[in-house]
């Protein structure tokens, strides 16, 4: 049997794990990158846009350059259509972001990668984490070669079987699929802005992908048909007055005539991310919906936080505890962000349409869409932050729905976001309508800032014999 050894092993070649690759040879570490698949599944689905704070991430790594150099479009914020009223233009408040397509982002970054003389690539699959003492030491290859590690990262995708090998578990819901498909960028309203489309059913992204195409998905509900036949159907019948008619034409045709690129969505959570010798990162430490274009961000997030935890402390768990916890403050926060918006823009019921005009005319104000788009970039992760805005957003939506819908506006919408920021517990019919236009939640948010996420991310933080997840800061 081969071995051979590395400072970091990473198990999974996509856009987290490259970059994660990058950010740790940067520091003079060794790395293996192991990664089955020479380029991306010619059918599937994934992440085109990457937001400003991961942009600037990656031009400090050398990264940035290369996909501008591919043709990566700029995106300057984002045009939000509404099914009432006229779109929002929401800008980035620094520089812009980028989009290309996935599969071009990762031959470029594997590309830069592999020049770099400290990282290596392995085109087989990790299938087992070798233990030694109850630590993570290494991973063994599906061709029998087992590379021994001082750090193993986990980068294999929101479906992971190396969490599960690791002894971490997730929560995984399907929320919806999306499916993809190419038109002219000259038909998009607003040539360097994503554009936003709220129909009667689940949303619809479209984006520029640079040279002189667009990207458009779909988010198409569960049950629904999203076949070749049925796509044309669903886009007509429901967004024939929510969307610019050349586009929305162009985009039956594209959808009726082109190999589809389609994913499953999925919500995935994890409470821990880290164990003696491992970490996830990117998707296997969890996902959300795409309609934020969150991945990416996220997993350059993951990386350079990692990074900057190893420079700290070096490869040893205390550096671990601290990725962990510095993640999850920043995570917690994204995932109640994209899943509260997603619902926003998905359900057509009198008490979410209602929420979701109150959301448009808040965006109304300067204030309003500045607050948005930085919880949106993630140059804003703070708990207090996303919790104020909601507030907010409520507020605008008073007087559009009786009694009972507002009821409902204010409660569910923030027991889901208290939930998924893991404050179940403390959540309760009390938090009423008015409660949540003051500010009074601030008070119990001071504890997320503190703890990086869930009080029980924070319990299962504590690594075997680490008495408490903030030792490590």
């Amino acid at each position: 049997m081969n071995r051979l050894s590395y400072d970091v092993v990473i198990a999974g070649g996509g856009f987290g794990g490259l970059v994660a690759a990058v950010s740790l040879a940067n520091l003079g570490l060794d790395v293996a990158i192991v990664e089955p698949r020479a380029h991306t599944p010619e059918h599937a689905l994934r992440g085109d846009l990457i937001h400003p704070r991961a942009v600037g991430a990656l031009a400090a790594l050398g990264l940035e350059e290369p996909l501008r150099g591919a043709g990566a479009a700029e995106i300057h914020g984002f045009a939000a259509y509404s099914t009432e009223g006229p779109p929002i233009l929401l800008h980035y408040t620094g520089q812009p972001g980028i989009a290309l397509e996935h599969r071009r982002i990762i031959d470029r970054l594997r590309a830069t990668a592999l020049s770099k003389p400290r990282i290596h690539l392995y085109e087989v699959r990790g299938v087992d984490v070798i233990r030694s003492e109850g630590r993570a030491v290494g991973l063994l290859c599906s061709d029998g070669m087992t590379l021994s590690s001082r750090l193993l990262v986990v980068a294999d995708g929101r479906h992971s079987k190396l969490r599960t090998a690791l002894g971490l578990s997730a929560t995984s819901t399907v929320l919806s699929h999306s499916v993809g498909a190419t038109v002219s960028a000259e038909l998009l309203p607003h040539p360097s802005y994503g554009h936003v489309f709220a129909g009667t059913k689940g949303p619809i992204l479209a984006y520029p992908l640079g040279d002189g195409f667009a990207r458009v998905n779909v988010d198409v509900p569960m049950g629904s048909p999203r076949g070749r036949d049925a796509l044309p159907e669903y886009l007509s019948t429901h967004f024939d007055a929510h969307m610019p008619r050349a586009l929305l034409n162009a985009a039956v045709t594209a959808f009726g005539t082109q190999p589809l690129l389609g994913a499953a969505n999925h919500a995935v959570i994890t409470e821990a991310c880290a164990v003696h010798g491992a970490v996830l990162l990117g998707d296997a430490g969890g996902a959300s919906h795409p309609f934020t274009a969150t991945g990416m961000t996220s997993a350059v997030n993951d990386a350079i936080t990692l990074a900057a935890a190893v420079a700290q402390y070096g490869l040893c768990d205390r550096a671990l505890v601290a990725y962990q916890r510095r993640r999850y403050r920043f995570v917690r926060v994204r995932e109640a962000f994209a899943q509260g918006l997603y619902d926003i823009f998905r359900a057509n019921d009198p008490a979410t349409r209602a929420l979701r005009n109150g959301l448009f005319r808040y965006w109304r104000s300067a204030r309003g869409r500045r607050a948005s788009m930085q919880l949106l970039a993630g140059e804003d992760s703070s708990a207090r932050t996303f919790l104020t805005e909601y507030a907010h957003v409520v507020a605008a939506t008073s007087g559009e729905a009786m009694a009972e819908a507002r009821r409902d506006l204010a409660l569910g919408p923030i027991v889901a976001a208290f939930r998924g920021l893991g404050f179940a517990g403390r959540t309760s019919v009390a938090i009423t309508w008015e409660r949540a236009r003051m500010d009074v939640l601030g008070r119990s948010l001071d504890a997320i800032d503190r703890t990086g996420g869930s009080p029980r991310a924070v319990r299962a933080a504590r690594i075997n014999g680490t008495s408490d997840v903030g030792a490590a800061e």
